[in-house]
């Protein structure tokens, strides 16, 4: 998480909101996304599942009450900072993801099972999403719900999975701040986490060059 203010610290130690966060949960994820990089993209996906029930509280008229009640002036950005300790632009890609139809995210791996590719990321999930379109269906103003489900089935079971060629990979597991990966596609395509860290890894990597 970003550093808390005192009240913002206070906050989040009360009872309903750790418990209503599922601050522990939190805790358990990010902990095991950092271990294991095959586990990674399951585990941001679990994550994705506690960020939306999450957002459902942040705008509820319980939560804004009681940030009222307890002097906490947060946006979404924010909120995302300091309770999950994700950058924004990362972190938009999570709450994108987080609102997904919930056939997406299987079909997404089912294509990938398929196709035989083995790393999978929340960028690539993005994209297979917006290669579908469950707004316009090809059926009947007077379709029946089965007509419906099929179209949509139909749909998502044509979204496509695009193979990305990496020509650059780099993990990092900062001691002293965020943990980094980077990759750029073959066309220029920057990805990652925690970009703003890539100073420190560079730094580190020269070090360990010239030692």
């Amino acid at each position: 998480m970003s550093e808390l203010l005192s009240n913002e610290e206070a906050f989040l130690n009360l009872p309903q909101v750790n418990t209503t966060l599922q601050l522990d949960k939190v805790k358990a994820i990010k902990s095991a996304i950092k271990s294991a990089n095959k586990k990674k993209y399951t585990k941001t996906i679990e994550m994705t599942k506690v960020i939306a029930s999450a957002i459902e509280w942040f705008n509820s008229d319980e939560a804004i009450e009681l940030f009222a009640e307890e002097g906490i002036a947060w946006n979404r950005r924010t909120f995302g900072l300091k309770v999950f300790g994700y950058d924004s632009s990362f972190w938009n890609k999570l709450c994108k993801v987080s609102s997904f139809d919930e056939r997406i995210e299987p079909a997404y791996n089912a294509k990938c099972d398929a196709d035989g590719i083995v790393n999978r990321s929340v960028e690539a999930l993005i994209t297979f999403e917006k290669s579908i379109d469950l707004d316009n269906l090809d059926i009947a103003a007077d379709a029946s719900e089965e007509e419906v489900a099929e179209a949509e089935a139909e749909a998502i079971d044509s979204g496509s999975v695009d193979r990305v060629n990496y020509i650059f990979t780099m993990a990092f597991r900062n001691p002293s701040g965020n943990n980094l990966s980077v990759r750029i596609s073959e066309d220029g395509k920057v990805t990652g986490s925690n970009l703003e860290e890539i100073e420190s890894a560079m730094r580190f990597l020269q070090n360990s060059i010239n030692s």
